[in-house]
């Protein structure tokens, strides 16, 4: 198998693969008129469109992407992949493809809009889930593209040192890197305190994880770990006093006093607590972010100073 940019060779066996997918969903196979003139709708537009060739030069997938006017976002198109094609990793990699170009362009948020009924459409929602895409709307996902959960943050570093470009183009450059890690801890998934079992939590994970109260959103602890886990469930809603720190911080807060002692807190937790977190392997990059997470977020708890 191979990708190739869109080719007009290919335009009449690309929509015979299309109407067969669709076909094999069970849909009536209408065609897409955009397909008609992939060059027109996409290509001379700047925007993007790939084929995925077999060994036969058959084509057994497609997608592509459009730009949206004026923003660093764009919308994917006209994923498809063969029937028996499929669970071989092309439709994977036809993704990979589209989202590499969206980010050699600056694309910085990529969109999707999913079929209905998700009974007819699983195999997509599922598709999208296991690449990073979040729902954010009735059918439409999104993901922030970011290159290995933050290494933005790590590239300008080195661009910083290696380079002789001013001082405040490297902060621009920063706080460009800084607004992909809010939007990418903002679109991860939610967990609740309540009901949450160690099962539920990767052991051993490094990560930067913030706190936030389901009533209003606001962000009551920002932290760092080695271990996402012991942190969260052993220490955040099951610990002590001397190890569980947002409890703490409730049940001595003056200002609530419907939280008098830790139990109050860890029920409180349970009841209007969720939190998200982001992997980040690098010790000095999770300092990094916890502080910047801490001042965008406007943290209402912070450690105490030694």
């Amino acid at each position: 198998m191979k990708i190739i940019p869109y080719d007009a060779r290919y335009r009449d066996d690309m929509i015979f693969m299309v109407l067969q997918a669709k076909d094999a969903l069970g849909r009536v196979p209408r065609l897409n008129e955009d397909l008609l003139d992939v060059p027109g709708n996409y290509l001379d537009r700047g925007d993007g469109f790939w084929l995925a060739l077999d060994e036969r030069d058959r084509v057994i997938g497609c997608v592509g992407f459009s730009r949206i006017p004026g923003t660093e976002e764009a919308f994917l198109h006209r994923l498809y992949v063969k029937a028996a094609e499929k669970r071989k990793g092309i439709g994977s990699a036809l993704l990979e493809t589209a989202e590499e170009e969206m980010q050699r362009q600056g694309i910085r948020l990529s969109r999707v809009h999913l079929g209905e009924p998700r009974e007819q459409w699983f195999e997509s929602y599922a598709f999208y889930a296991k690449h990073g895409y979040r729902e954010y709307a009735e059918r439409y996902w999104k993901k922030v593209l970011a290159e290995d959960a933050c290494n933005n943050i790590r590239t300008n570093q080195k661009t910083e040192k290696t380079t002789e470009a001013s001082p405040m183009r490297a902060y621009s450059e920063r706080l460009s890197a800084a607004q992909t890690i809010i939007e990418k801890l903002l679109d991860s998934k939610k967990f609740s305190f309540d009901g949450l079992k160690p099962s539920d939590l990767e052991d051993g994970l490094h990560v930067v994880y913030a706190i936030f109260d389901k009533a209003d959103g606001s962000c009551l602890y920002v932290g760092r770990t080695k271990n996402l886990r012991q942190r969260l469930y052993t220490n955040h809603l099951m610990g002590p006093k001397s190890n569980a720190r947002l409890k703490k911080y409730l049940a001595e807060d003056e200002a609530r006093p419907d939280i008098p002692t830790m139990e109050a807190a860890k029920i409180f937790l349970k009841d209007r607590c969720y939190f998200q977190y982001l992997p980040i392997q690098e010790m000095r990059e999770r300092g990094q972010i916890e502080g910047l997470l801490s001042y965008i977020l406007n943290v209402q708890y912070i450690h105490e100073e030694h």
